[in-house]
């Protein structure tokens, strides 16, 4: 509990605590509150450039190739019987871009600039030979 001065402490006295407390919030907010915005808002960014043949991992933890993008959702291929589901696309957790652009956003950095180009070149080692043989016309969206 905060005490104000009553005239006997002095006023000198009642502000520090409150002081405390100001840089106390802004301690946490600088070292959780600001990356945990930052890595959403990128996570944000990679969800809209998704497109078909990206890798993605779902909140469940399903493993999977987009199949096809569609407003609100996304539909995976699962292996190992090629197995396809539809996804909202807020239960992505992440996305493995086929073509990783320079910058994602205006919050990515040089060393995670560095690290797209290293992931697009993993990227395209493990892409090479692989083929797909899956129809997009085998989807049925008349459930929409």
């Amino acid at each position: 509990m905060i005490f104000f001065a009553t005239g006997e402490g002095g006023a000198g006295g009642s502000i520090t605590p409150i002081l405390l407390m100001v840089v106390g919030f802004l301690l946490i907010y600088m070292l959780m509150m600001r990356p945990q915005r930052k890595q959403y808002k990128e996570l944000e960014a990679r969800r809209g450039a998704m497109k078909k043949g990206d890798r993605v991992i779902t909140a469940g933890g399903f493993h999977g190739k987009i199949f096809a993008v569609k407003d609100t959702y996304v539909v995976i291929e699962v292996l190992p019987d090629n197995v396809k589901m539809r996804i909202n696309k807020a239960s992505i957790a992440e996305v493995q871009l086929k073509e990783v652009p320079e910058r994602i956003s205006d919050v990515d950095d040089d060393n995670k600039t560095k690290k797209n180009r290293m992931n697009r070149a993993k990227y395209k080692k493990e892409e090479k030979g692989t083929e797909d043989f899956i129809r997009e016309d085998s989807i049925d969206d008349s459930q929409d």
